[in-house]
């Protein structure tokens, strides 16, 4: 597809470079044709975030980063208890060397058990007007591992073990509830298929070549 027959698609007006490094590639990589990349690309265009659950899971980011200083405290403080204990034992001592394995081992498993208080059951996917993608967890942010970009989002999910919500559809807590024998039960299949759905429609990586 040329720059021009985009535009008489679209009816948008991009400048040449626009379309040549972030359009066409992003064409190129995909399965559709011009048409329903076009008509694809434009619902894209339009599609807002839902502004309340945006500035909730943005709080929630803000959140987590902001409980990383108290963390690093923590694990510190735990650091330095167990270097008070490794002091008393001998590393060129074999028996010595058992203890001293024992409580490094018990140092990193709490410094690990420290973190996963702080959002590990906490999963947030960000998808940007790009089509790049952000899947981090509370415990990696609080780490500092992975600090997701808060600017050009085209959408964004947030699950825990109590909720889940998108930018898209708003609460989705009850969105594939379905009746078994009187059990309520979770339709799995639908829940994929929706979330298959969010990513051909924000064109992400995934989204394009499905």
């Amino acid at each position: 597809m040329m720059h021009q027959e985009f535009i008489q698609l679209t009816g948008l007006e991009v400048s040449h470079e626009k379309y040549t490094n972030s359009i066409e590639p992003k064409y190129m990589q995909s399965k559709l044709d011009k048409q329903s990349f076009c008509k694809r690309y434009l619902n894209n265009q339009t599609e807002k975030p839902l502004a309340k659950e945006l500035k909730e899971i943005k709080e929630v980011i803000q959140d987590f980063k902001g409980n990383r200083s108290f963390a690093k405290r923590q694990e510190k403080q735990i650091i330095q208890k167990y270097s008070e204990k490794l002091k008393e034992y001998n590393s060129q001592n074999w028996v010595d060397r058992n203890f001293i394995n024992t409580l490094e081992q018990r140092m990193q498993s709490d410094i690990y058990n420290l973190y996963e208080m702080y959002g590990n059951d906490t999963t947030i996917q960000i998808i940007y007007l790009d089509g790049t993608e952000c899947n981090v967890t509370g415990t990696e942010i609080v780490t500092g591992e992975i600090t997701p970009k808060l600017q050009q989002i085209a959408y964004v999910s947030y699950q825990d073990g109590y909720t889940i919500y998108d930018t898209l559809s708003g609460n989705l807590d009850t969105k594939w509830d379905i009746d078994i024998e009187g059990e309520k039960e979770i339709d799995w299949d639908a829940r994929d298929e929706y979330f298959n759905q969010v990513e051909i429609k924000f064109n992400t990586k995934w989204g394009m070549n499905h």
